[in-house]
């Protein structure tokens, strides 16, 4: 939908608008993308939704995202990414490969923060995992 489009710096999107494949890859300018509280459910993996997108400070998924994140959702992306479901949220391997965050901070609730550190897909980032009520962004 808005891949490539390079002029983008910000985007807050609509109630119950779900995420989707390559939706935001490689939007090198995009610096802020805000989630509605009640963000629809996304019925596929999100393959490259945010690849490349080298700008973003924080990417902040609010407790209704159901979305399934995949190896490469997050690639060469520095941003924090807080995940809020009170559930952990699915990871599905492409190819083999592990997460490709390039980052250093992945906030879930406190109370899952053990569940992440030992899901699969998770325990290669079990480092980045934190508590969200750590989280000083």
């Amino acid at each position: 939908m808005f891949l490539g489009c390079n002029k983008l710096k910000k985007i807050s999107l609509p109630g119950r608008y779900p995420l989707a494949h390559t939706m935001f890859a490689s939007c090198t300018s995009l610096e802020t993308a805000t989630f509605p509280s009640n963000m629809g459910p996304s019925e596929e993996e999100l393959y490259e939704t945010f690849s490349h997108c080298s700008s973003l400070k924080v990417l902040d998924f609010p407790e209704t995202f159901t979305g399934t994140v995949e190896s490469s959702s997050f690639r060469d992306v520095t941003a924090d990414l807080l995940f809020r479901s009170k559930t952990v949220v699915k990871f599905k391997s492409l190819y083999g490969w592990s997460m490709m965050y390039a980052g250093a901070g992945i906030y879930v609730p406190d109370n899952l923060v053990g569940s992440y550190k030992t899901a699969d897909g998770w325990t290669d980032l079990k480092a980045c995992i934190r508590p969200l009520s750590t989280y000083q962004g």
